[in-house]
């Protein structure tokens, strides 16, 4: 939701919005899916850690050929 416009990234509470709206999502979800290739963001590390508290698997993944 960090796209021009929508969200602002760098305001704390704008990035809070942001990442309780994936969490909302994210509670009728299957899985929490993370993309390893560039890091594990703060936010990420939060997105995992409501996975494992609602008892939601969290899977580990690449990206195929990724390269920066």
């Amino acid at each position: 939701y960090t796209q021009e416009g929508v969200l602002d990234d760098n305001k704390l509470d704008e990035r809070k919005y942001g990442i309780d709206a994936g969490l909302a999502w994210g509670s009728v979800a299957d899985a929490t899916v993370v993309y390893v290739d560039r890091g594990i963001s703060s936010g990420m590390n939060y997105g995992v850690k409501n996975a494992k508290d609602a008892n939601r698997p969290v899977e580990y993944r690449n990206l195929p050929l990724w390269s920066e």
